[in-house]
């Protein structure tokens, strides 16, 4: 479009800069430090001794990769080393614990799962695990459970129709070992 205006000269064009030397002229350049408003946003951050860690990772070396940046502490203070700390499998398992804690009885979803199971399968769970009981303690193989199962049922007592064969006898078992 320029060559058909007459006097006008055309901008000169931008010259292309390499990120990579950029970004690392920007790096030598900036000052980092920690950001007193990463502790709103990461709860569990800590800043002593000009170095940064998580507070609940320490508190579960077993869990935690001890040779961890955040376990040990370090200077990258970059947002996102925290960003990807709170994303690692070790640290979500952790937080997992610790907001279990927190929880008042009653309230967990696995508590609230149990009572909620219906008392009906429950009354025939317990039938069935006091079958499998008696059967263990006098010696009994676990095909006995089967015809018990059908005896309990012709006394009216309620065991329902699923978890009657041997093979489930067994694992009520090895549960109630």
């Amino acid at each position: 479009m320029w060559r058909f205006l007459s006097g006008v000269e055309p901008p000169s064009k931008k010259q292309k800069v390499d990120k990579k030397v950029r970004d690392k002229e920007y790096e030598q350049k900036r000052e980092r430090k920690f950001q007193s408003g990463w502790r709103d946003k990461f709860s569990w951050v800590r800043h002593e001794n000009n170095t940064m860690f998580c507070a609940i990772c320490r508190n579960y070396p077993d869990l935690a990769r001890v040779d961890g940046a955040f376990y040990k502490g370090t200077t990258n203070y970059m947002l996102q080393s925290l960003t990807s700390h709170a994303l690692s499998k070790e640290h979500i398992k952790i937080q997992g614990i610790e907001d279990a804690k927190i929880i008042p009885p009653g309230q967990s979803v696995a508590e609230k799962t149990l009572m909620s199971l219906n008392q009906k399968q429950h009354g025939q769970l317990t039938n069935l695990f006091k079958t499998c009981h008696a059967i263990i303690k006098h010696g009994r193989p676990y095909t006995d459970f089967v015809w018990q199962c059908d005896l309990d049922e012709s006394k009216g007592v309620d065991i329902g129709h699923t978890y009657r064969s041997d093979k489930e006898a067994a694992i009520f078992g090895s549960y109630i070992a």
